[in-house]
């Protein structure tokens, strides 16, 4: 994959994953709604995500 896909690819999912991440925990089916540390990893993955995407946009 050229520099260019890539970035835009990894940019795609950090803008997509934290929403498919509380999606997920909201899902009843699964019952993560009421686990601390899944809150804790949604919360991670939130910030990483928007960490990830103010570096690629910056470059």
């Amino acid at each position: 994959m050229a520099k260019a896909a890539t970035k835009k690819r990894i940019l795609a999912l950090a803008q997509s994953l934290p929403a498919a991440a509380r999606q997920l925990q909201s899902a009843s089916q699964h019952g993560f709604s009421r686990h601390a540390v899944v809150e804790l990893v949604c919360s991670l993955i939130e910030q990483r995500c928007a960490e990830t995407v103010q570096q690629l946009v910056a470059a």
